[in-house]
Formats: C-alpha cells, structure tokens, sequence
C-alpha cells in the first residue's frame, strides 16, 4: 500500500464459551498477554465475551500478519499446520480451539 488510509482495525470481539480460557490460550500460542477475556499485544486487542463461538465456514477468519516467511513458517511447526507458499505469499489458516478461524500470514507489501 502507498497511502495510509485514515482509518484501521483496532480490534475484535468474538463471543467463547471459555472467554478466559481462551484468552490465555491465544497469550500462551503467540505471545501475547491476557487480562480477563481480552487477548493484548502491540496493535492487537481481541476480545472474548460469553457465548457460542461463531461458524461461518471456511471463509470467515482473521488474520496475524507477520513480518517475514520465517515468522509464518515458526508459528505453521509450532501449531502443526501445512503452509500454503507462493512468490509473495506464505500462510495458513488454523482454529484456536473453541473453533474460531484464524489466518496467520505473510506478503509483499503492494
């Protein structure tokens, strides 16, 4: 991207059964921190409210953008995943495990 755009995502907010429990998992997989049902990192806050987990099929998802190919590849062994790869494009998408659908990415900047 050339231009910043005026506006960005600041965060999410997902209905879990465990909302807690959920949160810590996401604070131990990635790094992050968890307070409560909230999932904090620089330029990430995802928020797990009680309810059923949402399931829109294998095209709903969000995503971790990572600063290399390497990063995508450290977190596809760590999860266990296959990674799909191309010239500009390294990635997987994954469910945490209440179900949520997750991408974890890396591309060339257009």
């Amino acid at each position: 991207m050339t231009d910043t755009p005026d506006i960005r995502l600041d965060h999410i907010n997902l209905p879990a059964v465990k909302p807690e429990w959920l949160a810590e998992w996401y604070a131990e997989t990635f790094g992050f921190r968890a307070e409560g049902g909230f999932v904090l990192g620089p330029g990430t806050l995802i928020v797990f409210e009680p309810g059923k987990p949402l399931d829109y099929g294998d095209h709903s998802h969000f995503g971790f953008r990572c600063r290399s190919r390497d990063k995508v590849l450290h977190w596809a062994e760590k999860l266990g995943v296959e990674v799909e790869q191309q010239a500009d494009y390294c990635g997987f998408k994954a469910r945490d495990p209440e179900g949520n659908r997750f991408e974890v990415y890396w591309e060339i900047e257009r």
